[in-house]
């Protein structure tokens, strides 16, 4: 039997939740994490653990998803004594699903790859009912290297992927 593979989700609202929820399965050990506690507790008894930080989060996973507001969040999210960036793992792949500038996340890709993580550019359509039908759109950002590293994932909630 081989170890599920370590998928974190940030920001379980509208979108995030349905789409967190899709994760947890055979395939994948889903950790969730969201300033609201009752949306944690309610992944966690479908079967998500819950963290009680990003940090914790951060540590455990090895592919993060953000689906918060805006580049305030996003970059309260990565930075800082406990954020993303401070406690990934090299390799660690970060998708942005977040609407944010494009200024922003090229500074936080560059930022990543110098600290050895691997952030792209991941928004999601749809809304929540396709979330929680598995029928979203995702437009992805980055290698075709990556694109095959977070496929797995966002198929669990997508049913189409376009690499941009």
């Amino acid at each position: 039997m081989t170890a599920k593979t370590k998928v974190g989700y940030i920001g379980l609202g509208n979108i995030g939740k349905p789409s967190a929820l899709r994760l947890i399965g055979d395939t994948f050990n889903a950790h969730v994490y969201d300033v609201y506690a009752p949306a944690v507790e309610e992944l966690v008894a479908a079967g998500a653990v819950g963290c009680a930080s990003v940090a914790e989060l951060a540590r455990a996973c090895s592919h993060i998803g953000i689906c918060v507001r805006d580049d305030a969040q996003v970059e309260a999210l990565l930075k800082g004594e406990d954020g993303i960036f401070t406690h990934a793992a090299k390799g660690t792949l970060i998708a942005i699903h977040s609407t944010v500038t494009q200024a922003g996340l090229l500074r936080w890709a560059q930022e990543a790859a110098a600290l050895g993580l691997k952030l792209i550019d991941a928004p999601i359509t749809g809304g929540a009912d396709r979330a929680a039908a598995g029928t979203l759109c995702y437009m992805v950002g980055c290698s075709a290297e990556d694109l095959a590293l977070c496929s797995p994932v966002f198929k669990t909630s997508a049913e189409k992927i376009v690499h941009a």
